[in-house]
């Protein structure tokens, strides 16, 4: 059975809240790529004291599970860098779903099959940002199952803003030709951020990395 993602972020708080706490002492808005049905919004309202939330989910099946929250905006759609459609591979159990193939996700995770491709609308968040007049988020979560990067060389703009990231990395080539976490490192320390904390699911290949900007190391 392969770890939930939400099971393995809801951990790493409860055993690193206070230091994540202390990493983020001012959290004004979540902008979340990848909810799924939406497990987080409470890790991120409530644990991280988040103010308001953005939830982007590009599969229709699961946007249409996430609840209903005044405090959160639903968007139903990928993220990457340009606009328009997608082809997303649709996984079994729902969260390994990409718009990458899946490479050594096939080895690690040989439970999760892949069942086929459904067509998703796309945006880049700085042109959305721009045209739905979004201000006063500095909180992004990135869950993309190796698009990090495209969703990060799409947010530019955005990332001037942005305090904090918690961003999915990996080590190991889990979708084809996604970015190792040296690559998210280097360029996110174009933008002065700093990967202060890393949890790694077991030795599967990949994990989550909480950057801070302007960290002195």
């Amino acid at each position: 059975f392969e770890e939930p993602y939400f099971e393995m972020l809801d951990a790493y708080f409860d055993n690193n809240e206070d230091e994540i706490l202390e990493a983020c002492p001012r959290i004004t808005g979540v902008i979340q790529v990848g909810g799924h049905i939406g497990q987080e919004i409470n890790t991120f309202l409530n644990k991280l004291n988040g103010k308001r939330m953005i939830i982007f989910e590009p599969d229709k099946d699961s946007y249409d599970q996430i609840p209903d929250n005044p405090h959160v905006i639903k968007v139903n759609s990928a993220v990457g860098n340009y606009n328009g459609n997608a082809m997303l591979n649709i996984a079994s159990n729902g969260q390994s779903s990409s718009l990458l193939l899946p490479k050594v996700h096939l080895i690690e995770h040989p439970w999760v099959h892949f069942i086929g491709q459904k067509q998703v609308n796309i945006v880049r968040l700085d042109d959305w940002i721009k045209a739905n007049n979004i201000h006063e988020y500095n909180f992004l979560s990135i869950d993309a199952q190796g698009y990090e990067l495209e969703i990060l060389l799409g947010s530019s703009d955005l990332l001037k803003s942005i305090d904090y990231i918690m961003c999915e990395i990996n080590y190991k080539e889990l979708y084809s030709n996604c970015p190792h976490v040296q690559q998210i490192d280097s360029y996110l320390h174009n933008y002065g951020f700093t990967r202060i904390k890393t949890v790694w699911c077991d030795d599967a290949g990949w994990g989550d990395g909480l950057y801070v900007k302007n960290i002195i190391t």
